[in-house]
């Protein structure tokens, strides 16, 4: 089992998008997944109960309003079957919170968005996962929301050599997110056609999903 965190204090960064699009990536790939939402907002389950009937079998838990840590045994206890669970974290999530959160993670994403506040609160978000000794390797860096034939592709590679954090991939800024998202999918469900720019951003996701340990 392999349990994956979505995590950028920052709102607004596209941990849901990250979230519900990774989990669709993998439960077409006949994963047994498992997305554990702990944003008071819920927009993971509220994207899941827009899901089509018929479509890759996902398994949503609500985490949010619990009055304990987020222990190992509560999160997979729902789903004792799970092969990866996906953690959608909310904003503003303090420090000793992220330490719970990360219990027994293999993985944390942290999707950045091309901007200078978002590159301001990064720093300190990693800083933190290192003084919590989280595995440096573990931590994958995706940037989000990119458009094409600007700057911000340039400055954020940049930035994140300077952090000598891995960059997985980058997310291009187009309506086609929202509009999976308003229909409870994913990109990859929409036809090969309208998302040959978006394939190998998914692929790479996947592919770092797979070289994670699992747990014992």
């Amino acid at each position: 089992m392999k349990k994956i965190v979505v995590l950028n204090p920052k709102g607004g960064s596209g941990k849901t998008t990250v979230a519900t699009n990774l989990a669709v990536c993998l439960a077409r790939d006949g994963r047994r997944i498992c997305l554990l939402d702990l944003d008071p907002q819920g927009s993971s389950l509220a994207w899941l109960r827009r899901r089509p009937e018929g479509r890759a079998s996902i398994y949503g838990i609500n985490g949010a309003h619990l009055n304990q840590h987020v222990t190992r045994s509560w999160q997979f206890h729902q789903y004792p079957d799970a092969e990866i669970v996906l953690v959608d974290t909310p904003a503003g999530v303090a420090r000793e919170r992220i330490v719970d959160i990360l219990r027994d993670a293999q993985g944390l994403l942290m999707p950045i968005l091309p901007s200078a506040i978002d590159t301001e609160v990064a720093p300190r978000t990693i800083a933190d996962l290192m003084l919590m000794n989280y595995p440096r390797e573990r931590i994958g860096i995706i940037g989000n929301r990119i458009r094409s034939g600007t700057r911000s592709l340039d400055q954020l590679r940049k930035f994140l050599d300077h952090l000598g954090i891995p960059l997985i991939t980058f997310i291009k800024d187009t309506q086609l997110y929202v509009q999976a998202g308003s229909q409870g999918l994913g990109l990859v469900e929409f036809p090969p056609w309208m998302i040959a720019a978006e394939g190998e951003a998914w692929h790479r996701l996947r592919e770092w999903v797979a070289g994670l340990p699992a747990l014992p």
